[in-house]
């Protein structure tokens, strides 16, 4: 029997021993075939309306622009479908361990080997297709909510390495056999993460620390000093996250005397919700800009609020990022990533 070929980037152990190797499987997700799957029934049905409706009255357009829009979806299914056939996918088997060998799409990628020590029920599950090609599940990969099986998948009857499981020692689970998977996560540098998502969250909360910002900068820097409620004008505001509903506020207008002599009549920036919380003549704290006086608001730390839950937010996403790019930068720097399986 010839000598298979070595897929690992790396050497082997002293005293360990190629025994079996697959190469060149494309590896594809249920995602990518389900979207295939539904972009070609899409197109089918938009496809009969639209025979249908033009034959029926004008507003055929509209179908016709639908069918658009559907070709559109399958070539981008058909463009993801392509792109993820250039993913590939080796197996190998030695004396002492077991190999999943993951290469990205992208040439510059690094592949990623999970590494399973052999022992008499590492397979804890084996299925034969209706083909004829058989899976050996070795374990169990948690990605966030979903636990996915791994293992040696979709073997050709003359890529077979039961006679090599054999030579092993390990055992196939027999009919209603159940064992116990060894289940394992990957580093969380390799884990596929929404990048663009928290870019855009970062985005928000950087615009709306920016947009409520000018209250709490003005609470935080602004002269504080004793003020007289003259009157209340009345507005409104749209408050709640969900339902938008508009609450009535009442704003003060009061009358205060600066650090440097001049008297200032000034409408609060920041108002009482519902109802007034104090009677006209009352004195309250304020906070005045120096440079302007007429920019008033009343102090109260419910200012800063809003603003400081925004800034806690750019703050988190920020710190997401930063450490999401350090971490892959770490391991961008090695020539292939390890993943260890440790067995039960």
């Amino acid at each position: 029997m010839s000598t298979p070929f070595n897929p690992l980037p790396f050497e082997l152990e002293a005293g360990e021993g190629l025994l079996w190797s697959v190469d060149k499987i494309p590896h594809t997700s249920t995602r990518q075939g389900l979207m295939w799957t539904g972009s070609a029934l899409l197109l089918v049905l938009a496809g009969v309306c639209a025979v249908m409706d033009i034959a029926g009255n004008a507003d055929g357009l509209l179908y016709m622009a639908a069918l658009l829009v559907v070709l559109s979806i399958l070539a981008a299914g058909t463009a993801v479908h392509e792109r993820s056939s250039d993913r590939r996918i080796a197996y190998a088997l030695s004396n002492r361990r077991a190999f999943i060998v993951e290469r990205p799409a992208k040439a510059d990628g690094k592949p990623i080997i999970f590494s399973f020590a052999v022992r008499p029920q590492m397979v804890f599950k084996y299925l034969r297709r209706g083909n004829g090609n058989m899976d050996y599940y070795l374990g169990e990969e948690k990605q966030h909510k979903a636990t996915l099986r791994r293992g040696f998948i979709n073997l050709a009857p003359e890529q077979d390495p039961a006679c090599f499981f054999e030579q092993l020692g390990v055992t196939l689970p027999a009919r209603g056999e159940k064992r116990k998977p060894i289940v394992y996560e990957r580093p969380s540098a390799l884990m596929k993460s929404n990048v663009w998502g928290k870019a855009f969250a970062l985005v928000l909360f950087a615009v709306g620390l920016f947009l409520c910002s000018d209250d709490a900068i003005l609470y935080l820097t602004g002269q504080e000093t004793t003020a007289s409620i003259v009157d209340y004008e009345e507005g409104t505001e749209k408050r709640g996250r969900r339902g938008r509903r508009e609450v009535t506020v009442f704003y003060p207008v009061v009358h205060f005397t600066t650090a440097d002599g001049r008297e200032c009549y000034a409408l609060s920036r920041y108002g009482y919700d519902k109802t007034p919380a104090h009677e006209p003549g009352t004195e309250i704290p304020i906070v005045y800009d120096a440079a302007a006086p007429e920019n008033v608001t009343i102090k109260d730390d419910s200012i800063l609020v809003t603003p400081g839950l925004m800034a806690l937010g750019f703050l988190w996403m920020g710190w997401g990022l930063w450490t999401q790019w350090r971490t892959r930068r770490e391991f961008s720097r090695q020539s292939y990533i390890l993943v260890d399986v440790n067995t039960p």
